[in-house]
């Protein structure tokens, strides 16, 4: 009798400690869920008075950067001219953005080899590159914004190099501090192979040694957008 009794026992309090358990893990999921349901703070409003902006090429600095993928040390460095761009706000809240680069314009400030800045220039405007006889603006038109912060979006659009039009996604900064103008502010890395900018990429070159180029290049840009005239 008393083995019997301890047997009771023993499930008694086994069958009390999955209980337990599961009401822990049952209270810990609800927990979960509450917090998982925090709605954002971001939103989608920016402190820029409704109205359309635009800027033209004095109104723009754009630079860019290119390396090389064996030699670390190997950077490129330019600068490129923006054509055109604006700006439309409505409501608080913004509703386009479009850039137009004149790609005719791309040249290096420094160069891995230290020098032959002409020379790089050329070759960057050829067939090998850019292609700027047939192609002689690149563009991005936004399509959708998503707010980051109260002035910070992730900004997709589609982004048109040598003819071919590409979806990106690029973080800009669009700040109205300054009311003489808004001043956006971006970076993103591109994979140039995607828009047909294959010379020097080991994708669809081999044996190229230490003259392989990185397929992504950075683009930096400031530009002031000032608001048009009535």
């Amino acid at each position: 009798m008393t083995k019997i009794i301890s047997t009771i026992i023993v499930l008694g309090v086994i069958v009390f400690l999955v209980f337990a358990v599961a009401n822990k893990n049952k209270n810990t999921d609800l927990k979960t869920d509450v917090v998982d349901q925090t709605p954002s703070t971001a939103t989608s409003s920016v402190n820029i008075p409704d109205g359309t902006y635009t800027a033209s090429s004095t109104d723009a600095k754009i630079n860019w950067t290119g390396r090389k993928v064996i030699l670390k040390n190997w950077v490129d460095r330019g600068a490129i001219d923006l054509k055109e761009g604006s700006l439309v706000v409505e409501n608080g809240v913004i509703i386009s953005n479009k850039f137009v680069i004149d790609m005719t314009t791309i040249k290096p400030l420094t160069t891995g080899m230290g020098g032959n800045q002409d020379r790089l220039a050329t070759h960057l405007k050829s067939d090998d590159f850019f292609n700027v006889a047939l192609y002689p603006t690149s563009t991005f038109v936004a399509k959708e914004f998503t707010a980051s912060t109260s002035n910070t979006y992730i900004v997709r659009g589609d982004l048109t190099i040598k003819g071919i039009t590409k979806e990106i996604s690029i973080p800009i900064t669009f700040d109205y501090s300054d009311s003489a103008f808004v001043l956006a502010k971006g970076s993103v890395d591109i994979d140039r192979t995607l828009w047909d900018v294959r010379y020097g990429s080991e994708k669809f070159f081999k044996s190229l040694g230490d003259n392989v180029i990185d397929d992504k290049f950075n683009l930096a840009f400031e530009v002031k957008l000032r608001a048009k005239a009535e």
